[in-house]
Parts: structure tokens; C-alpha cells; sequence
């Protein structure tokens, strides 16, 4: 892998389009699927992982931290 930080989870029922769905997977169920929102524990666990990778070490945020050239 390159270099990065990498967690796997595994969202029970996730399907491909980032929604649940307990049902037998079929074309139909793609325009059913694509109404609902992304599923809100995926959402929760990517924005946990991207607070904690876009931080300093030092814990400062991301937004605060300056690039200085000479």
C-alpha cells in the first residue's frame, strides 16, 4: 500500500452505491437505492477517519497548519 493510513470496515448490507440494502441485489432496486442517502454510518466512520488523519501531530487542524517556503 502507499504510505498512507488504511482502516477496513466492513458496514453489513453496504452495497456498491453506499446505501443498504438487506434484499437480493437486481437492476431494479439501483433507482429505490439512489433515492435514500449514503448510509449514515459510513459517513460517520469516513468523517472519524478523516479528523484523525487531518490533524498535526501536535493535534493542531489541518486548516491552521502554514507552508513556508525560503
Amino acid at each position: 500500500m502507499p504510505g498512507g493510513h488504511t482502516e477496513i470496515h466492513r458496514v453489513p448490507d453496504l452495497t456498491h452505491v453506499l446505501r443498504r440494502d438487506t434484499g437480493r441485489p437486481t437492476l431494479r432496486s439501483y433507482r429505490r437505492l439512489l433515492r435514500e442517502p449514503v448510509d449514515p454510518e459510513l459517513l460517520a466512520l469516513v468523517a472519524t477517519w478523516l479528523q484523525a488523519r487531518l490533524r498535526e501531530p501536535s493535534g493542531a487542524p489541518a486548516e491552521e497548519r502554514r507552508t513556508t517556503r525560503s
